[in-house]
């Protein structure tokens, strides 16, 4: 840190190297779930992952985001994640 407490960023002479790589496209389309209270009958939202559980976790996120819930609420999307090509 500097004097004004702001970080000070150094830089190594190691290089980084991308690695491109193509995630599949999830969607989905369902019920969204708090509990065993019906929150949404037909709820939509797509994400790019690496898995269908990674996607899983995406799209409950992205639906606590666009609802106004909080981290720690238990959201669950009980219908069937699909993988579009």
């Amino acid at each position: 840190y500097s004097g004004r407490g702001v970080p000070i960023t150094r830089y190594s002479s190691f290089s980084f190297i991308r690695k491109e790589c193509i995630m599949p496209k999830f969607t989905y389309k369902g019920p969204v779930m708090e509990f065993n209270t019906l929150l949404a009958d037909s709820w939509e939202g797509e994400t790019v992952a690496p898995s269908e559980k990674k996607a899983r976790s995406n799209l409950t996120y992205q639906f606590k985001k666009r609802n106004n819930r909080i981290a720690g609420s238990r959201i669950t999307l009980p219908g069937k994640i699909m993988m579009v090509d």
